[in-house]
């Protein structure tokens, strides 16, 4: 703390702080200086999270897959239902289903004890069901030596093999018949078993349907006294192929579930159905207009920020300047002081020039020159004034697509084999165009989700930082001499009053 005035009577520190706030100038020029690069740095990288989502949709558009989509549909879905998984051209397939694939099962007998009337209880611990006579048979097999009795299973697998038998422990004196069935079906073995209260009986089936055996031998081996005797299961044998005529060819799979010339279908029952597959002009309509509304929205944002005014007279505000203005006041203040940013900034206005081009340059070697451009599907710029905005003729693409879709995708997808801008479809030179825009912004304001920021703009922003500090200690070495020259004339003045004092007591004594 420090007291000052005493002698003098002056307001000392009210002066010091006027004398320093000229001094500050310098410091608080370099504040608003690092307040304005933080600004333009957060705006580069908002149109380069703006250029990404342009950039991840031109990714898809250059795919031709994004393009082979179809719409499917059965004349009797309640026997066969189908989806596309790649098919390349509209087709037909005529359907007959015979008989459905079916998994290979087995059941128990029936578990619960008749002649004494007692219900099996397959929550309960297992001994207690067996007192009371429960299960077909009361051997569980060999006791190992910690109380447990142990079973185990061979699944056939849909791959052609016998798999390895796999063994299961259970303690009859803790655990209950829910308790064992959940080992089996949770142990990723391809089986699943349950008790059914109805029936009063076990159902054990494989997970996978169909005859993998090749028309013999077992698809379940059951091993152990607690499967063989106390339940009462035999192997399972194996199961029922799906036995369908497909456009007059009779044929058979394992599942229910399959696929056909990239078609995937599903058998639900026996009976006849027509599936048809044809282009989904819609879904690929919608596809294209998603890419040009994206374009359309980004290129307006940036060309906002490229013609945005730029008002100099309102600067970033200073902390002491803030407290005499309400939070309104502030956010209008700010919103002049950010605006015009990025105008006319290059990269811009050339990452902008460069996706003009993408779209309104001829693509050359496309294998029918009256679709070489984005007019001649009915995608066109009309006024100069909207800077490049692209509007769709609805008509004419819908038209496009239905009667050339080879050819719209072609334009869009067609790669250059010398990674030429000219021999590129839209979406690839699009894409490229956009890759070394965003690369530019990277360089000059560095990303958000770097942990070291090397821009040109990072770096300004650090020397910046650098200067604020030498002129904070600056400033403090500055207070610190003017404190030093007012408490020295407060002591010139404290020794001069002294002495004044010292002199009139003399005088008037001498009177």
């Amino acid at each position: 703390m420090r007291i000052s005035g005493l002698a003098s009577g002056m307001d000392t520190e009210s002066m010091i702080k006027d004398l320093m706030k000229s001094r500050r100038v310098p410091l608080n020029k370099l504040l608003q200086k690092k307040q304005t690069e933080e600004w333009k740095r957060d705006s580069f990288r908002e149109m380069n999270t703006l250029l990404l989502d342009l950039r991840n949709k031109a990714f898809d558009m250059k795919l031709q897959g994004t393009y082979s989509k179809y719409k499917v549909t059965s004349s009797n879905e309640a026997v066969v239902s189908a989806r596309s998984t790649g098919s390349t051209a509209s087709s037909s397939a005529q359907f007959t289903v015979d008989k459905l694939a079916e998994a290979s099962r087995a059941t128990s007998d029936k578990l619960s004890n008749s002649a004494a009337n007692k219900k099996i209880d397959p929550n309960a611990i297992l001994a207690d069901e067996i007192t009371a006579g429960n299960f077909a048979n009361s051997s569980l097999g060999t006791k190992a030596a910690d109380g447990t009795y142990s079973f185990s299973l061979t699944v056939f697998q849909p791959d052609g093999t016998m798999g390895k038998p796999t063994s299961f422990s259970f303690d009859p004196t803790k655990e209950s018949l829910n308790d064992v069935l959940k080992k089996v079906n949770g142990s990723g073995l391809g089986v699943t078993m349950f008790y059914d209260a109805a029936s009063d009986q076990i159902s054990m089936s494989t997970n996978h349907t169909g005859n993998n055996t090749a028309g013999s031998g077992n698809e379940i081996e059951v091993a152990g006294d607690f499967l063989t005797q106390a339940l009462a299961l035999k192997n399972a044998n194996t199961g029922v192929n799906a036995q369908f005529t497909i456009n007059g060819l009779k044929t058979e799979r394992t599942s229910n579930i399959f696929t056909i010339n990239g078609m995937e279908y599903t058998l639900k029952s026996t009976g006849n159905a027509t599936i048809s597959s044809t282009q989904d002009v819609d879904s690929i309509f919608d596809t294209i207009k998603g890419f040009v509304d994206k374009y359309n929205e980004i290129i307006a944002k940036m060309n906002t920020e490229v013609k945005e005014k730029r008002y100099r007279d309102f600067g970033p505000l200073l902390d002491e300047e803030k407290e005499g203005m309400s939070e309104k006041q502030i956010e209008m203040w700010e919103a002049k002081a950010k605006s015009g940013l990025l105008r006319s900034d290059p990269i811009l206005t050339a990452a902008l020039s460069g996706m003009r081009a993408a779209f309104s340059s001829v693509v050359s070697g496309v294998s029918d020159s009256k679709f070489d451009t984005l007019s001649e599907i009915g995608i066109n710029t009309l006024e100069y004034s909207e800077n490049g905005k692209l509007h769709i003729d609805e008509k004419k693409l819908r038209e496009a697509i239905t009667q050339n879709g080879s050819k719209v995708v072609e334009l869009f997808t067609k790669t250059d084999p010398d990674g030429k801008f000219s021999g590129s479809g839209i979406a690839q030179r699009l894409y490229d165009q956009l890759k070394v825009s965003m690369d530019k912004i990277t360089e000059k304001a560095g990303s958000s989700a770097s942990l070291v920021d090397k821009s040109f703009i990072g770096k300004s922003i650090d020397q910046i930082d650098k200067d604020i500090d030498k002129w904070e200690e600056r400033l403090k070495d500055i207070e610190s001499r003017y404190y030093k020259q007012f408490t020295a004339m407060e002591q010139a003045i404290s020794k001069a009053n002294s002495q004044s004092g010292w002199l009139m007591q003399q005088f008037g004594g001498g009177q």
